[in-house]
């Protein structure tokens, strides 16, 4: 089997939800030689779904060594230091996502969470109503980068509760819409 229907082989197994199999043959990909870059990225994402965060790391430092300019790769090393509560080294990796590609909706709604879980409310509703005026696949993203709903539900109950100037406060659209969508995914 080469290279190329190796990555085919570890993408069907991620997408079946099988991800220590996927990180297998991901492995397998990268001493077939196939794309590093990308092959580190896609196990990292694997580990990621996993909950190992720390071998998701690896491979996310990996692929931004060998291309640092690829905004994914920032986003999803971001997610992984979310997951674990680091929140400010996530905020470093989703800025630097958002440097890359401003258009990353869901490194833009990520960058929010992190602003309001480290005490950055006003910053981080800016950045989810931005995120939620650009469309549903910015949250749908996030939901599924990261599997983890609660800590977009735990932000909700934060904003709602939140009695602070109206700029600082996610709007009272913003709140339906975003519950909805949680509802939804």
């Amino acid at each position: 089997m080469d290279a190329d229907e190796l990555f085919e082989r570890a993408q069907r197994y991620f997408l079946k939800g099988k991800y220590k199999e996927s990180v297998r043959v991901f492995s397998e990909v990268l001493d077939a030689g196939y794309e590093p870059a990308i092959t580190f990225m896609s196990r990292g994402v694997s580990y990621l779904r996993m909950n190992e965060r720390e071998m998701a790391i690896q491979d996310f430092d990996c692929a931004i060594d060998i291309d640092d300019r690829d905004a994914a790769a920032y986003y999803f090393r971001g997610s992984a230091h979310m997951l674990g509560g680091d929140y400010t080294r996530a905020l470093s990796d989703f800025n630097r996502a958002i440097e890359r590609n401003p258009e990353h909706r869901a490194a833009l709604l990520a960058r929010g969470v992190s602003y309001v879980n480290l005490g950055r409310k006003a910053e981080g509703a800016r950045d989810i109503s931005k995120a939620m005026r650009y469309a549903e696949a910015a949250i749908q993203g996030f939901s599924d980068v990261t599997g983890w709903r609660g800590q977009l539900e735990k932000v909700l109950a934060a904003m709602e509760g939140e009695k602070k100037r109206e700029t600082e406060q996610l709007t009272e659209e913003d709140i339906k819409a975003l519950k909805y969508w949680l509802k939804a995914a």
